[in-house]
């Protein structure tokens, strides 16, 4: 049994690292790492793995240089199949073969139950995010995602409103959403790989084809992932398929973070609003989701 990190975006992209069943390696910037993976903002050993007995854990090692297990913070954690990590610049995702779900017999016919997705519920939603103390006490009972988001944008908490939402929709609708909610903005303010990005997301929405998914994605990277074209790109290439290239391992996204491009796509463009527009236009950004929601009937 081995456990594999696979750097998916960053400086480091394509590595891909085993840890055997008791060893432990140390990740970081320079050479006294046991594996070195450069970047301008890791420290110079910047993490620790741990594989003993079946069980993965993962221990941070510098406080002003901090690593984060599937986008929280951490010190110390146990590690999952499927956990991503985010050291510096550099993205991975963890594979734990011992993990690995067995493959489905063709005789049960396993691709009519991948179709279907199964989404949480509110509470389960709201339970599962990073949100403002005062969010979880603003839920009322059998409470729609659509009404708990104007609610939360009422009560001027605008990015969690965004956030729920998101993670609340299909992910081909959450990816539909920041689509439409960046496109919908003058066009002046993007740069032409920006529009390219948008292109090619909409040619995943029009056809969602693995070279359609490929093509989003690598103008992600090429746009570093800064900029809200950048994760409208990013969370379709991540709604599905490999993290990788293909000629590695596949390595499937977090359930997540498709939503979470999504919606930090609509966030970056909120943060840059002035402050006195912030609410406005964080309404009219909620409402090209909740039509996308009310077209598909997908959302209470």
């Amino acid at each position: 049994m081995k456990l594999i990190v696979h750097v998916v975006s960053g400086p480091a992209r394509g590595r891909k690292i085993p840890v055997q069943l008791g060893e432990r390696a140390r990740f970081g910037a320079s050479d006294a790492a046991d594996v070195c993976l450069p970047s301008a903002e890791m420290a110079d050993i910047h993490f620790e793995i741990w594989y003993q007995d079946s069980s993965a854990s993962i221990t941070s090692y510098d406080p002003s240089a901090p690593t984060l297990v599937n986008d929280k913070p951490i010190t110390q954690s146990v590690l999952s199949n499927g956990d991503q990590i985010l050291a510096g610049q550099n993205r991975m995702s963890v594979s734990i073969e011992s993990a690995r779900p067995s493959v489905i017999p063709v005789e049960q016919e396993p691709e009519e139950a991948v179709e279907v997705e199964t989404l949480p519920t509110l509470a389960e939603v709201v339970a599962g995010l990073e949100l403002d103390e005062q969010a979880p006490a603003l839920i009322a009972p059998d409470e729609s995602a659509k009404s708990y988001a104007s609610r939360l944008v009422e009560s001027g908490l605008f990015f969690d409103a965004i956030k729920v939402f998101a993670h609340c929709l299909p992910k081909r609708q959450a990816v539909q959403w920041a689509h439409q909610a960046i496109s919908s903005q003058p066009s002046e303010t993007r740069t032409p790989e920006d529009q390219q990005a948008l292109v090619a997301t909409q040619q995943w929405l029009d056809d969602p084809s693995e070279d359609n998914r490929r093509a989003a994605m690598g103008l992600a990277e090429k746009l570093n992932y800064d900029t809200p074209s950048a994760y409208v790109a990013a969370s379709a290439a991540w709604s599905e398929g490999s993290m990788v290239p293909a000629q590695l391992d596949p390595v499937a996204p977090h359930p997540q973070l498709c939503a979470k491009m999504a919606a930090g796509a609509i966030q970056i463009h909120l943060s840059r609003c002035a402050p006195d527009q912030m609410e406005s236009q964080a309404r009219s950004l909620l409402a090209i989701g909740f039509n996308i929601a009310d077209s598909a009937a997908s959302v209470a």
